[in-house]
């Protein structure tokens, strides 16, 4: 595949594992149809790195991160070496605050432990990374909310439903073609939302949306 500069890329072909410390969920999970192969029940999450010994592939790695000290997991994505190796955290907690945080310290998604499928693994191995970041409806959900209830925030806006919708789809990465087609509007529709989307978020581009949900002097990751 080329990029628009001419340049020929390299579309990486991911192995998923899920990675956990929980034995009931290890158990839970391998029992799920074609999840057999996938789950590794890992005390330590450095031990992970050990895979790289016996995947021929980079890797996708869906991260328990209920059951791992948030320390732990900090250290342990210092030391990923994207994008041979992808950190997703898989969670049962839709805490916006730890959400954030754990997108802040480098993992490529959060999704909830209840959605964990084999086609629902698939379709993020197969369309990662030209459809964003994989985050949860519940939780981009909850981030909206929080952003444009919280008058201290960057977002407080009055936003309409069709508004945050479309702040949905952009916080997730997707083009104004994919809006307009997940969204059964026209392209022309969606740039109305968005330009006027824009003016009450008081922000240039989609790019600030996720930075300023991350900006450290109003999220601290964690605390």
């Amino acid at each position: 595949m080329m990029n628009q500069s001419g340049f020929a890329t390299c579309i990486l072909s991911y192995s998923p594992f899920i990675i956990s410390a929980n034995e009931t969920l290890f158990e839970t999970l391998k029992c799920l149809p074609g999840l057999e192969n996938m789950c590794l029940l890992s005390p330590g999450v450095h031990e992970i790195f050990n895979l790289f010994r016996i995947v021929d592939k980079a890797l996708m790695l869906f991260v328990d991160v209920d059951d791992y000290a948030v320390t732990t997991l900090m250290h342990f994505m210092q030391k990923v070496s994207y994008p041979q190796m992808v950190v997703i955290a898989i969670t049962a907690d839709s805490d916006v605050q730890k959400a954030i945080g754990f997108l802040r310290i480098g993992m490529r998604g959060i999704v909830m432990k209840e959605e964990l499928n084999e086609a629902f693994i698939h379709d993020i191995v197969n369309t990662y990374p030209n459809k964003g970041f994989p985050i949860s409806n519940v939780i981009t959900q909850s981030i909206i909310q929080v952003l444009v209830a919280d008058a201290k925030q960057p977002f407080d806006a009055d936003l309409s439903k069709r508004e945050q919708q479309i702040l949905h789809h952009l916080t997730k990465g997707a083009s104004y073609k994919m809006i307009a087609s997940d969204l059964e509007i026209s392209i022309e529709t969606v740039r109305h939302h968005i330009k006027r989307l824009y003016k009450k978020l008081d922000i240039k581009s989609k790019g600030e949306i996720m930075s300023k949900m991350m900006d450290t002097r109003t999220y601290h990751p964690f605390m």
